[in-house]
């Protein structure tokens, strides 16, 4: 094992000492530490065990629901290719097993084990691993030595590298130039990604801009869509403006953007969805006491018109999008990165977001130069453009956006060919 292999295990084993107390009493009060705690120890179920004794694995590995969506129609494509193969999914956390859960049943999923390597070994040998596809920036080196140190090979799908990472790698570029360089192929989503990848890793050929695979998601249930209607039929106003993703420390700018909307338009309905369930509670008791009425997507009760509509449902944001005529989305208001602008144009709607979206720069780019995205300053700024957007009929930029859409199309297809170049 390379010497800062080790260092970096020894590390992660202080950090792993120092947090079991707090972690093992979180388990008690937190079903996001205490789901999958056993797995992420490395010990997994027997049906799981006996799956994936009976075929080669493809294992795919995702943190997020986000990341999780886009590798969903790459999972059932291989699926379909590879019929002779077993698909694994590992996820790092609790939201990413329940999009899965909703949206890819069929799919076997677990916890990735904690990237110590008298972890992660196990489980690559239990795995067998033919291929590992992790997504975005899941760059974990006790797993990638494991996989490779056990014949399988690597491939990285939607590669990308936040402004904030890629300078944490550039101070251990060394370190970082071996974890990179056991990977057999890289998928980047964007040019600029695939520059920042040449700074650290000298271009060998393995690496290629495929384009990001989130033009390629839509999961929504149309059964559940249409629960969402009925169900909320009752509790909307005239206007409807959507907020989704959003994070705990962005929710004073959204405040002040509400404030500014429902002054000119009494009759608004803010659907918010928070970017983290645990946070439900907190942006309630937030826009109760500045004075809205506030209902729950899980607890309907009442029938009344509400000012806002907390979803703290899963897997049910993209279908709101539906209902609103102005939608923002989340985590660009304050230094997060932004998220999955291109879902409210899935629904005909234009997206609107902070300052803050460095995750999906190039992306937003584009949607500005279309007459898609708009980008705000501050709350304040989102407010006044959510009301110019509110008078105008909803869906009335749908036709742009779908074209929009079609015309970005073809990264799937570029990762799976990829991926067989890699496998062959």
């Amino acid at each position: 094992m390379p010497l800062d292999l080790v260092f970096y295990n020894i590390l992660l084993c202080l950090v792993a000492a120092v947090s079991a107390l707090p972690v093992i009493l979180l388990c008690v009060f937190s079903e996001r530490v205490r789901d999958g705690f056993f797995q992420r120890l490395g010990i997994y179920p027997a049906d799981l065990k006996a799956f994936i004794s009976k075929r080669p694995n493809i294992w795919l590995h995702a943190a997020s629901s986000g990341e999780c969506k886009c590798l969903i129609p790459l999972a059932r494509k291989l699926k379909a290719c590879y019929p002779e193969m077993n698909i694994v999914f590992s996820v790092t956390t609790l939201n990413g097993k329940k999009m899965l859960e909703k949206f890819a049943p069929e799919l076997h999923k677990v916890y990735m084990p904690l990237d110590i390597i008298f972890l992660a070994a196990p489980v690559v040998k239990m795995i067998r691993p033919v291929l590992l596809i992790a997504a975005e920036t899941e760059f974990w080196p006790s797993l990638f030595y494991s996989v490779k140190r056990s014949g399988g090979k690597i491939a990285v799908v939607n590669g990308r590298f936040s402004d904030k990472k890629f300078g944490r790698y550039l101070f251990v570029k060394k370190f970082m130039r071996g974890v990179l360089g056991q990977v057999d192929a890289f998928g980047m989503r964007g040019a600029e990604d695939l520059e920042r990848l040449k700074r650290l890793l000298p271009e060998n050929g393995r690496a290629s801009v495929t384009g990001d695979l989130k033009f390629e998601v839509f999961l929504t249930d149309p059964v559940s869509s249409s629960w969402l209607k009925s169900d909320l039929a009752h509790y909307l106003k005239n206007k409807v403006v959507v907020a989704g993703s959003v994070h705990a420390n962005e929710s004073g700018e959204l405040l002040g953007a509400m404030f500014v909307v429902r002054k000119e338009i009494p009759e608004v309905t803010f659907i918010v969805a928070p970017r983290f369930m645990q946070e439900t509670a907190a942006f309630e008791e937030l826009f109760r006491a500045s004075g809205f009425k506030v209902v729950k997507r899980s607890s309907l009760k009442g029938g009344k018109p509400a000012d806002v509509v907390l979803l703290d449902t899963m897997g049910e944001l993209a279908a709101a999008y539906e209902l609103c005529g102005g939608a923002f989305v989340g985590g660009s208001l304050a230094d997060i990165g932004g998220h999955n602008l291109l879902e409210p144009l899935y629904l005909g709607r234009r997206a609107f977001f902070g300052k803050y979206t460095e995750n999906f720069r190039e992306i937003a780019g584009s949607l500005i130069k279309a007459g898609l995205g708009v980008e705000t300053p501050d709350g304040a700024a989102l407010g006044r453009a959510l009301l110019a957007e509110l008078k105008l009929p909803p869906g009335y930029a749908a036709e742009q956006a779908f074209a929009y859409i079609a015309s970005r199309e073809g990264p799937l297809n570029n990762n799976i060919n990829m991926i067989k170049k890699v496998l062959n």
